[in-house]
């Protein structure tokens, strides 16, 4: 499939998201994008690298009043850029997470889930409803939380090319992920419901926005985050 392209070599979106026009009797129902702070907690792993440096500004501290007598001015002298660096990994990750975000459209149509990512590049994962076998929800809170899609057949990109739109650790199957999505459940029901209208000789919706297959194995699930 070949794309209209500018001269700097991005896909020409006749509607935003989409790298072509819709076919016709296709409609847009929703479209977003990942939470950049919840992006740079999940991807990047915010949590950890405060606890690293938390601990290993405790470990300097307490090696040196172990060994010696140090003056108060270099204790804090020791928190302090230890803080700072901290502060300048997490800012440089967030403003990362934040490019990511802001270069990512998901698109929920009447017909299928398209994925448009990339901030140098621009990438596209187009999921049919007939070729998605089952959909999961993870809630984080606040409202924010994931729906991984996973395909009737081995997805077609490799999971470090979904990187960060991919499920963690489904490295030999990999499940083109919505990250970090405000709303999730009211996405998820969306979803559900598109799903039904379009196939509703195979799924069927129940009142917990949950999906049970009839006579394809098409099932969306819903689970807590760990």
């Amino acid at each position: 499939m070949s794309f209209r392209r500018d001269n700097d070599g991005q896909v020409i979106e006749p509607f935003k998201g989409l790298p072509e026009d819709l076919p016709e009797g296709e409609k847009v129902l929703w479209q977003g994008k990942p939470n950049a702070l919840a992006l740079a907690f999940q991807a990047f792993h915010l949590r950890l690298i405060i606890g690293y440096f938390a601990v290993m500004t405790v470990w300097r501290l307490v090696s040196k009043t172990s060994t010696a007598e140090v003056a108060a001015g270099e204790l804090a002298s020791i928190a302090v850029t230890s803080a700072a660096i901290c502060a300048l990994s997490l800012l440089l990750l967030y403003g990362l997470a934040a490019l990511m975000a802001n270069s990512t459209v998901y698109t929920l149509t009447t017909r299928r889930v398209v994925l448009r990512y990339g901030v140098a590049i621009r990438k596209y994962v187009n999921m049919p409803f007939t070729g998605i076998k089952s959909v999961s929800i993870q809630k984080n809170g606040n409202g924010v939380g994931n729906l991984s899609l996973l395909a009737m057949r081995p997805a077609p990109v490799p999971y470090l090319h979904l990187w960060p739109h991919v499920r963690p650790l489904r490295l030999a199957n990999a499940e083109p992920m919505l990250r970090a999505v405000d709303g999730v459940e009211a996405v998820g029901a969306r979803l559900a419901a598109a799903m039904k209208n379009h196939l509703p000789e195979t799924v069927a919706v129940t009142d917990n926005i949950k999906t049970q297959p009839a006579k394809t194995p098409l099932q969306a699930t819903q689970e807590a985050a760990a």
